[in-house]
């Protein structure tokens, strides 16, 4: 059997590449109805979760687009690796970007998605009082090197 995965990855890196134009119908076509999505903050099980997930945090932010820079594709997996332009309105106005990679397993389907990120650089950092603790404490770790 000829692998779909070409096709799917091209499906996977179109829908990411603006979540604000996201179709969430396009979801199921995605993943698998049994889906493991992880990220810093979640670990969720099944696609129906993954729908409910993908429509709140969409809806609250101002935009998100990624820019994908690299990848490694096999038959099973893939790692890719991005840049994720983003705003949300508790964070300010101005376009954020969060570097990441996203590990991807398949079948026809996703069955497993995991995205790893620096959660203090995406949040923390642009919270007033806890981003200038966090900068503090970068800066002290770099001088200390």
């Amino acid at each position: 059997m000829e692998s779909e995965f070409p096709l799917l990855f091209e499906q996977f890196k179109h829908f990411y590449k603006d979540l604000k134009a996201v179709n969430p119908v396009k979801l199921h076509d995605l993943y698998h109805d049994k889906v493991i999505f992880k990220d810093p903050v979640h670990e969720l099980h099944g696609l129906d979760n993954l729908d409910h997930y993908f429509s709140e945090s969409i809806g609250n932010l101002k935009s998100c687009q990624f820019v994908f820079l690299d990848q490694l594709v096999t038959d099973e997996a893939a790692y890719i690796k991005w840049h994720m332009f983003y705003q949300h309105p508790k964070l300010g106005n101005e376009e954020l970007v969060l570097r990441g990679m996203t590990h991807i397993l398949f079948d026809t389907k996703i069955y497993f998605h995991e995205d790893s990120y620096d959660l203090g650089s995406m949040i923390y950092d642009h919270l007033p009082v806890l981003g200038r603790i966090t900068r503090l404490i970068k800066k002290k770790m770099t001088n200390e090197q």
